[in-house]
């Protein structure tokens, strides 16, 4: 269909559309990209981070839950603009017959389907939930990303993958950019502590993504950047992967900017996040945050994010103790689970005893590997 020279809702159905003859992972990342360059901009002034989520729109796309309509939303869009009905009920009809929960359900055989609508069990109706690999995103920077996907280009056959990616790490960037102007000209407008962090996002802005972060605020607005654009999902092993920045940063503005993250998490309704945990050859592999994290939790007895921590042989003495406090003030959290059973359960499915002491829990409790897979 080819719409109206003025449409300019749904940017991610859009993009999509753009080329027809493209494969779905490049129209995926087209339809990001549209995402990122048209998307309203959000900064909370009381926690002091930048993003707004792809969940404002009647078609988004995230790594956890792939394509998803919203169906509620694309009919107050033509409530509002009557004009442009017929472009968005092309835009209805033809993503709900490629929604990813739609073709979940169409996987189904009979018995399944029998035994999903009778509530005998529950395999999810949509993607599902997931955990990107935030700790080379930090480290790395879209620019260092692109560098490996150039080593790989000269080897794999397969230029149209490689071109989905880059224009998904160009939408990353996209977004960046337009939030470094978004927070300096929202800076003109504020004083005081207002101002100076606007400024400080600003400034952030200017090097992330495309940069590695460089302190702990950088690396929490360049996760947060990201995270809010993938649908609020699960932040996995936050401990493992902001520990770097976190000491070499300041240690009373670094618990501000934790603090502050934890109440995005509360007001976001964040799903998982989990802490602690060993490595494959069992050394234990808690840090200073893994206890600033419990602390905050005991702080703010929040309900969310679902905090969930690893254990094993050789969990030290004082974690066990500062758990247990968190635990006792009733807020249930910890969810303790115990790598000892984890990991060889794991490697029994033939995962790599490296890999499987990566995983984290996305959603309520589901199991995945860090960044290495999508357990739905």
């Amino acid at each position: 269909m080819k719409f109206s020279e003025n449409f300019r809702l749904e940017p991610f159905a859009r993009f999509y559309l753009s080329d027809e003859n493209a494969s779905a992972g490049l129209k995926i990342a087209r339809g990001m990209y549209g995402s990122a360059s048209e998307l309203p901009l959000y900064i909370d002034e009381e926690i002091g981070l930048a993003g707004n989520g792809i969940e404002n729109q009647g078609v988004y796309y995230s790594f956890g839950g792939g394509i998803t309509v919203n169906h509620g939303r694309i009919e107050r869009e033509i409530e509002e603009n009557p004009s442009y009905k017929s472009e968005l009920e092309y835009i209805k009809q033809y993503f709900s017959e490629i929604e990813t929960g739609h073709l979940i359900n169409l996987s189904h055989s009979e018995s399944e389907t029998l035994a999903a609508q009778s509530n005998a069990c529950w395999g999810g109706g949509w993607g599902g939930h997931s955990n990107p690999d935030y700790d080379m995103l930090l480290h790395f920077g879209t620019d260092g990303i692109r560098r490996k996907i150039n080593e790989y280009k000269s080897i794999n056959n397969v230029p149209e993958f490689y071109l989905g990616l880059e224009t998904a790490l160009d939408a990353l960037d996209k977004l960046g950019e337009r939030y470094a102007d978004y927070a300096e000209k929202m800076a003109e407008n504020a004083s005081g502590k207002i101002k100076e962090r606007y400024l400080r996002i600003s400034n952030a802005m200017r090097i992330i993504p495309k940069n590695p972060a460089y302190d702990f605020f950088s690396a929490v607005q360049m996760f947060w950047l990201v995270f809010r654009f993938d649908g609020i999902d699960s932040p996995g092993r936050l401990d493992q992967f902001l520990i770097d920045y976190y000491v070499n940063s300041d240690k009373a503005d670094s618990r501000e900017i934790l603090e502050n993250l934890w109440l995005a998490f509360y007001k976001t309704r964040t799903w998982n996040l989990c802490i602690g945990g060993s490595d494959e050859n069992w050394n234990d592999v808690s840090n200073e945050l893994t206890y600033e994290i419990l602390d905050i939790a005991e702080k703010f007895k929040f309900n969310t994010p679902n905090l969930t921590m690893r254990v094993h042989r050789n969990t030290p003495d004082d974690l066990w103790k500062k758990a247990s406090e968190v635990i006792s003030t009733g807020i249930g959290m910890p969810a303790l689970y115990n790598d000892e059973v984890m990991c060889p359960a794991l490697e029994d499915l033939g995962i790599p005893s490296a890999d499987s002491h990566l995983y984290c829990m996305n959603g309520c409790n589901q199991v995945d590997i860090m960044g290495k897979s999508h357990g739905s």
